[in-house]
């Protein structure tokens, strides 16, 4: 299969240059960076060797009664918290028990919706209703 041959007319161009433009020479200024001033740290010698232990609470010596009115009333504390720390407990549990049933609440409330929902304009993803529907 030959194709035909198609000649071109011929025509010439306008010339066109376009202006030249040179970049602007910039020079900055060369600016060095302040130099850190050195500080020396002076060598702390201690004193003694106790310098170097901890600082740890003198020791008190207290008569056995009053040891044994410290011992009950801390046993005291002991017990309160015990006491309270069980009725948080108890609390805790009924909390946790409310949060169950609240969800179950919530989950019927979403598949009734849905079921309500179905047949409305939108169905269950818009759901068109009527202001003061309910739900």
């Amino acid at each position: 299969f030959d194709t035909p041959k198609f000649d071109t007319p011929k025509f010439d161009t306008p010339k066109f240059d376009a202006p030249k433009f040179s970049k602007p020479n910039f020079s900055s200024p060369s600016i060095s960076p302040p130099s850190v001033p050195k500080f020396e740290t002076p060598l702390l010698t201690p004193k003694s060797a106790s310098d170097l232990t901890s600082t740890s609470k003198p020791k008190i010596t207290i008569s056995e009664s009053d040891q044994a009115a410290l011992d009950s009333y801390a046993a005291s504390l002991s017990a309160k918290y015990d006491e309270l720390n069980s009725q948080a407990k108890g609390l805790e549990r009924a909390a946790g028990k409310a949060r169950q049933k609240a969800n179950e609440a919530k989950r019927m409330k979403r598949t009734a919706r849905n079921e309500a929902c179905e047949n409305r304009v939108g169905g269950k993803i818009i759901c068109v209703r009527p202001v003061g529907s309910g739900y």
